[in-house]
């Protein structure tokens, strides 16, 4: 039987891998991408950005506002993975199989 202190580690494996996954990726598009796929491609990075920053400035302002931050902070690195792969796939429909346009 798995008890809370393996469970809080594998909550924390989880989040860490759907956030470093999420930063891994988005760098690697932004480095071989251009253009507009290249600013597309950053947006996952900006919202978490923007969500981290509002967890921070909620939880100086109440300690106990966002008890659930690494669960928000998992949905969105989720998100934005999903987000990438769509933008991926499109880009891929749009440009063809060779790459060209």
């Amino acid at each position: 039987m798995v008890g809370k202190n393996e469970m809080d580690i594998i909550l924390f494996l989880v989040i860490a891998i759907l956030f470093l996954s999420l930063a891994a990726l988005e760098l690697f598009f932004i480095r071989r991408w251009q253009g507009a796929w290249r600013i597309l491609s950053a947006l996952p990075g900006i919202a978490l950005a923007i969500v981290i920053l509002n967890i921070g400035i909620g939880i100086m302002r109440d300690r106990t506002a966002h008890n659930l931050w690494p669960l928000e902070i998992a949905v969105w690195s989720a998100g934005g993975l999903v987000f990438l792969g769509v933008l991926s796939l499109v880009r891929r429909l749009i440009r063809g199989p060779a790459g060209k346009q």
